[in-house]
């Protein structure tokens, strides 16, 4: 059966209005098209259309990868598009060079397709609200504040956190946590339950989780009041 959520993307403009999305410094996958248990980790440099694909990597790669980073090798890029996109981006192409000073780069053909996987049921909505999130206690019920940041994003189902903060205790998916959403000065912040679906940390040290609202823990009080949120024209939109 064919998953629905997967788009194949053939025509150029789209191909380079998606790889657009990717801002410089996101984080990336490659993996290597003939060795399928060698992944590494990079991040986004820049792309000149239709050229190349421009993607820095750590020294480290460079040491314990050598032997499959040359030019001709098939390699799958796959990274995460945040903000209202939600979709993860995978394409196949061949490694054009290796630059290993002053940087540690990899130019690789800009592809002449890609796919794209939603990642989410439902739209979300640009915004740049405040908000403060706390973790629960190990074997209790009880929260203790942990950081404040914004909302990058929302939906029904979840949101985009985003922090100057970086815990190490949000670093574990599945961490149950409680979100207080900042509507204005006048009103009770908004709590939701929800756990941390995935991280992802930026050099520029903004750390930036994914949310999932646990549904079966609201209660209709605080499901219409996220559903009057959501419905709302004026909400502050992010930079």
């Amino acid at each position: 059966m064919t998953n629905k959520r997967v788009q194949l993307v053939t025509e150029p403009e789209k191909i380079n209005h998606t790889l657009g999305l990717l801002k410089a410094d996101s984080q990336i996958d490659i993996e290597f098209a003939f060795f399928s248990n060698e992944r590494i980790k990079g991040r986004v440099v820049g792309a000149q259309a239709g050229k190349y694909f421009l993607l820095a990597l750590p020294k480290t790669v460079f040491r314990t990868q050598e032997s499959m980073l040359v030019e001709g090798q098939t390699v799958v890029v796959r990274s995460i598009i945040e903000g209202n996109t939600g979709a993860c981006v995978a394409f196949k192409v061949r490694i054009q060079s290796v630059s290993r000073a002053p940087y540690y780069l990899l130019f690789i053909d800009f592809p002449k397709k890609l796919e794209m996987i939603n990642l989410r049921k439902q739209a979300r909505l640009s915004t740049h609200l405040p908000a403060s999130l706390s973790v629960q206690q190990a074997n209790s019920e009880q929260h203790s504040q942990l950081l404040t940041g914004t909302i990058h994003d929302i939906s029904v189902s979840g949101c985009r956190f985003k922090t100057d903060s970086q815990p190490k205790a949000l670093h574990h998916l599945d961490r149950l946590i409680e979100l207080a959403i900042s509507l204005d000065a006048s009103t009770v912040p908004l709590k939701i339950k929800a756990k941390v679906s995935n991280s992802n940390a930026g050099r520029n040290g903004v750390l930036s989780l994914g949310i999932e609202f646990l549904s079966e823990q609201m209660s209709p009080k605080i499901n219409q009041q996220l559903a009057q949120l959501l419905q709302y024209p004026m909400l502050p939109q992010a930079s």
